[in-house]
């Protein structure tokens, strides 16, 4: 999504209006190509978009994915904590590596969603009459 600095004007709002569906999200799956040049930038571009949507108590999960593509170019994997803490009033929650067209790091990024998802889960306990059962 951090290619909205490049959206022709007119297209800004819709874009933002698509994004507005940040505010009823369990979690934000928030994918960067880690290997671009201008990654602190895009994921800078979306965190404050997410911050200004007043849906940063969202969790966000960044995804730094083009690892082994990032790897190509440094010669290391990408380091969370560069693109974490880009934005002043937002930090994801949690960060994975991944480099999907080889498939390394899904696994660790499925087991993260699923925390987060069981994190905000609540438990309730109900009490149905037996009599409400014809109903």
């Amino acid at each position: 999504v951090g290619f909205i600095q490049k959206l022709p004007t007119k297209l800004v709002p819709a874009f933002r209006a698509t994004l507005e569906e940040v505010e009823d999200a369990d979690v934000v799956l928030h994918v960067v190509d880690a290997a671009s040049p201008l990654a602190k930038q895009q994921v800078w571009s979306v965190q404050n978009i997410i911050h200004e949507l007043n849906a940063s108590s969202t969790p966000q999960i960044l995804v730094l994915n083009k690892a082994d593509k990032y790897l190509e170019l440094h010669n290391r994997l990408p380091d969370p904590a560069e693109l974490n803490k880009v934005h002043d009033a937002l930090t994801p929650r949690y960060t994975v590596v991944t480099a999907a067209r080889l498939g390394k790091g899904l696994r660790k990024l499925m087991q993260v969603v699923e925390r987060v998802l069981l994190e905000s889960a609540s438990k309730a306990t109900l009490l149905i009459p037996y009599s409400a059962g014809d109903a």
